[in-house]
Order: structure tokens, then C-alpha cells, then sequence
């Protein structure tokens, strides 16, 4: 009897749209992957910013930069979080980073 009835439930559930996935936090993305090097104030002041010359988000010609996604994807530094991080992180990660120099 409990087949009978699961049986449908099965049926219905392959019918239905897969739920979409989450949208990224932004500040989670960065707090994750940027931290170590830009700083959680984005100063880049960070031991491993300081080593690799990290420039400082707070800029507000930082946040107005329209070309930020391809320099991103251009800088060689980042290139160990490319490896990590699909399109969506990324833009996820660059808002939260442009909320630095927009204040």
C-alpha cells in the first residue's frame, strides 16, 4: 500500500522545476576568498597585501571602475581564486569590493 501511494510522489517530483540555486553572498564570497590579501576593510593592508602591493578598494575611482570584471580576470595574482570561483562568486565578490569605494 505505501508503494502505491509513493509511487506518484516520485512521478510528481521529477515534473517539477528544480529549485534554483541560491544567489551568492556577496560579502560571504569575499569574506571568503579576498579577505587575505584586500583586508575585510578593503585597505589591502593585510601582511599578504602588503607583500603583493594590493591596491586599496576604498578608492572611489575603484567603485566607478567599468572595467573592473576583465582586470579582475586579468590579474595574475588572482588567479589561484579563479581556480576556486564560478562567474556568479565573482561577480559577487567584485560588488561587495565595489561597496568599498562607492561610500
Amino acid at each position: 500500500m505505501q508503494r502505491r501511494f509513493l509511487a506518484p510522489l516520485f512521478v510528481l517530483s521529477l515534473a517539477l522545476p528544480a529549485a534554483a540555486p541560491a544567489a551568492e553572498d556577496p560579502k560571504a564570497v569575499y569574506e571568503a576568498n579576498c579577505v587575505k590579501c584586500h583586508g575585510a576593510d578593503g585597505q589591502g593592508q593585510t601582511p599578504a597585501g602588503k607583500a603583493n602591493k594590493t591596491p586599496s578598494l576604498v578608492d572611489p575611482k575603484f567603485a566607478a571602475d567599468a572595467e573592473l570584471d576583465k582586470k579582475f580576470r586579468e590579474n595574475k595574482k588572482h588567479a589561484p581564486v579563479m581556480k576556486k570561483l564560478n562567474d556568479e562568486q565573482i561577480a559577487a565578490a567584485l560588488t561587495h569590493a565595489k561597496a568599498f569605494g562607492a561610500k
